[in-house]
């Protein structure tokens, strides 16, 4: 009966490592939250020197290098209103 649990358990530990769990650097920000067509955002909190994608919502936006300063932008596109998804990827 122990051995049968440890096994279970060991089976369980074992697949729970292949669960691939996405990392959110919480020091990155982004600003301003709200805007217009054109308004500018600025990202913060980057590794400077890497290269970034911007998506707007699924699409591919801009891509670019991360300043020495640790910083990128880049413009609201037009697109219709209401809430949109913005994803940096690095």
């Amino acid at each position: 009966m122990r051995l049968r649990l440890l096994i279970a358990t060991l089976c369980i530990l074992f697949f729970a490592s292949l669960i691939s769990i996405p990392v959110v650097d919480a020091a990155v920000g982004a600003g301003p939250t709200q805007g217009i067509v054109g308004t500018e955002v600025i990202i913060s909190g980057l590794a400077s020197g890497q290269t970034y994608t911007v998506k707007w919502d699924t699409t591919s936006h801009k891509v670019g290098a991360v300043s020495a300063t640790g910083t990128a932008s880049f413009l609201v596109p037009e697109s219709s209103t209401g809430s949109h998804t913005v994803n940096i990827e690095v």
